[in-house]
């Protein structure tokens, strides 16, 4: 995401903004890259969600054994 960020800023339909493109989205474009930078990213979010939420197993100590 960054360096498209950059690319696009900088420059803007230069052969630098092409390769960044390409590089980062294949042969995807408009709408269609769009949505896919989003779910994308939504997967990405879900993911660390998931993974700073406390695990649903439960521990040892709880179950009386030593930890």
């Amino acid at each position: 995401m960054q360096e498209l960020r950059s690319k696009v800023t900088a420059h803007l339909k230069g052969s630098d903004y092409e390769s960044a493109l390409t590089k980062n989205l294949g042969q995807r474009r408009g709408i269609e890259a769009i949505r896919w930078l989003i779910e994308d990213g939504v997967a990405f979010l879900q993911s660390l969600t998931a993974w700073t939420q406390p695990s649903s197993e439960p521990d040892d100590a709880a179950n009386g054994h030593e930890v």
